[in-house]
């Protein structure tokens, strides 16, 4: 059954199944709800279970966003329960030692990457990725495990289970991602002191940004509407989403702005994760989730009231 709930300001959407005491799935690396399936299906005869997506797509991607460190912890499917549980909890604890040893080293690195992104982003050699895609470092080993078809206990159902000899297989990983476009980003971007939506998400993620006490010109790109894009698919897990592709044409020249415009500088720490946000050609900022819509709806030649300072001549 699917229902949403209000949070922070905006809506998650989740799916219940079952009856009884609740188990939360929640994927490390983000994604479908979907994804928990099998356990759902299992676990639903003896408890109510609760799943939900992870959007933005960032997940743990979103924490290096702001230059900290994040761990995914995932644990061999073949593995049963107990064994999976057992391994997570060795792992994590190790990562909390080794952590709070190291706590003075980690400290400094993530204030040395907040420096060097504020160094970045106020000289305009901040570059960032517009796309990407999962890339192989190459073949290597892998431990696996044969399994046998059995009839789950609580359900009847076929089911694959680990009791096979181990063995090592040749396969490639696929475990970062690779850019696919890169732009380099403004020094600011400037929008509307009325869009408080918008206002209102910079806060939520602390990105610092400040009001112009009197009309200022700036050297800027501006974003022209050249195809608004199909509609695409609803988006499972996010209501009323369709994510919007759209293609611009991009021009350079000076445009005076009025007091109480909303200028958001990219000489902070946070510059990476207001890229992604506000550049209209970001793959998952606010022209992707619709927060442009009545805008980019009125068809191509339409500007978009938003900037890229290149510079400001006040």
């Amino acid at each position: 059954m699917g229902a949403t709930i209000p949070i922070d300001g905006g809506t998650l959407a989740y799916e219940t199944a079952g009856a009884g005491p609740p188990i939360v799935f929640i994927a490390g690396l983000g994604g479908f709800g979907s994804y928990w399936t099998a356990q759902v299906d299992a676990f639903s005869h003896h408890f109510q279970t609760l799943t939900f997506d992870h959007r933005p797509r960032f997940g743990n991607n979103y924490v290096g966003l702001r230059n900290r460190l994040a761990i995914l912890s995932e644990a061999y499917s073949y593995a049963d329960f107990e064994v999976r549980i057992a391994a997570t909890k060795a792992f994590v604890t190790e990562i909390l030692r080794l952590a709070a040893e190291r706590g003075d080293q980690v400290t400094a690195l993530c204030a040395e990457l907040d420096a060097k992104t504020a160094a970045l982003g106020g000289s305009g050699a901040l570059v960032q990725a517009t796309g990407a895609e999962l890339v192989s470092r190459g073949v290597e080993p892998l431990l696996v495990r044969g399994v046998e078809k059995r009839p789950d206990p609580e359900t009847g159902e076929e089911v694959q289970v680990a009791t096979g000899a181990r063995r090592t297989i040749e396969v490639p990983m696929f475990v970062e991602f690779a850019a696919t476009a890169t732009k380099p980003a403004p020094r600011a971007y400037l929008v509307s002191g009325e869009r408080t939506d918008i206002l209102a998400l910079l806060d939520a993620h602390g990105i610092r940004h400040e009001r112009l006490d009197h009309p200022t010109t700036h050297l800027v790109q501006t974003f022209v509407v050249f195809d608004p894009g199909p509609q695409a698919e609803l988006f499972p897990g996010a209501p009323g989403h369709h994510p919007r592709q759209v293609s611009w044409d991009v021009h350079e020249g000076p445009r005076t702005l009025p007091a109480g415009t909303v200028r958001v500088p990219l000489d902070q720490p946070l510059a990476r994760v207001a890229f992604h946000l506000l550049d209209p050609e970001s793959d998952d900022g606010l022209v992707v989730w619709n927060f442009w819509d009545p805008v980019i709806d009125k068809g191509k030649g339409t500007e978009l009231p938003l900037w890229a300072e290149i510079e400001a001549d006040h």
